[in-house]
């Protein structure tokens, strides 16, 4: 069962975009670089497959300052 994918999407060695899924292979998270500078700037969490809440990280460097909360995965 696929617990894990990771993309080096501009192939620099580093991790742009990670999809965690559960022990029935439904996405839970999903982690992405935006601006390929190694920090992480937008997680989405999924329930049961669709999308429940969203951080962002306006400032592009890992720290979330924004979070988004979703009603019926979107």
């Amino acid at each position: 069962m696929l617990r894990k994918e990771e993309w080096d999407v501009n192939h620099d060695g580093r991790i742009d975009i990670k999809k965690i899924y559960d022990a029935k292979g439904i996405l839970e998270t999903e982690v992405m670089d935006y601006d390929f500078d190694g920090y992480f700037d937008v997680v989405n969490h999924y329930r049961a497959g669709k999308l429940y809440m969203k951080e962002l990280s306006l400032e592009f460097k890992g720290n979330f300052n924004v979070w988004k909360y979703y009603e019926d995965g979107g």
